[in-house]
């Protein structure tokens, strides 16, 4: 109840440090069910592209969840890389958390501040915790682990906080797992706001150069983003609408 069901501990977006329905609620118990509530927590598909032009990408939304509060998220899939694109949309301001857990240990950029991420379900058990300093354009970072590193290049919202902490880790693997438990971080951008984006761009190789742009748009209108892996520049185009996401290849980035 106060991790694996807790929101803040899944790649997601956590508003107002409370777990989403129907586990928004202080308890015991390790089963809720939607029926319970007289509520229903499903989400929509918003569009479906398994065959785009080098590129896999599925959108889904869901309004829910959490009162007010729109969340929509598309995630482009190729070769090289998987880009992260996650709008939030509230009728009024909020705490947005958007947490990525990775697998190894996470490199700590200079400058990191210790931070209190207080006692609230799942906060509690990331140990550890420090502001990272903000710096223009992308943040980077990587996580180590035995079969390979992971590399985030991210842009958080604008005005946005960003923490690291170590998560939660079983001291024996579990049922069905025979690898060694390797350690767990998890990155957290938070920003208070009406509305926020979210965008990651994911790489599984050191040795290739990222980048990650936001040519136009933001959390409610059309967004034209530019990601460079290694020599080759693209840049997406993700309607508002539910439409599919299109593809251009373009030069580098300026």
């Amino acid at each position: 109840p106060t991790w694996v069901r807790t929101t803040i501990a899944h790649n997601t977006v956590t508003v107002d440090e409370t777990p989403m329905f129907p586990y928004d609620f202080e308890t015991e118990s390790i089963w809720e069910a939607d029926r319970w509530r007289d509520n229903i927590s499903d989400g929509e598909l918003e569009v479906f592209q398994p065959d785009g032009d080098g590129f896999k990408s599925v959108r889904a939304s869901n309004e829910n969840v959490y009162p007010d509060v729109r969340l929509d998220r598309t995630v482009v899939v190729t070769e090289q890389f998987v880009l992260d694109v996650y709008r939030v949309l509230g009728e009024g301001e909020h705490q947005y958390d958007w947490a990525m857990h990775g697998v190894g240990t996470a490199e700590i950029p200079r400058g990191a501040a210790p931070f209190d991420l207080g006692a609230r379900r799942g906060y509690r058990h990331m140990k550890g915790a420090q502001r990272l300093p903000v710096a223009a354009g992308p943040a980077r970072l990587v996580w180590r682990a035995a079969k390979g590193p992971a590399c985030l290049c991210l842009l958080p919202p604008e005005g946005s906080a960003l923490v690291i902490g170590q998560d939660l880790v079983h001291a024996a693997p579990g049922l069905g797992e025979i690898d060694p438990v390797e350690p767990r971080h998890c990155v957290i951008a938070r920003v208070k706001a009406k509305q926020a984006l979210f965008v990651a761009l994911w790489t599984f190789d050191e040795k290739q150069t990222t980048g990650l742009v936001c040519r136009e748009g933001g959390a409610d209108t059309d967004l034209v983003l530019e990601t460079r892996v290694g020599a080759e520049t693209i840049r997406w185009h993700l309607p508002r609408v539910s439409e599919p996401v299109r593809k251009e290849r373009t030069g580098s980035p300026r």
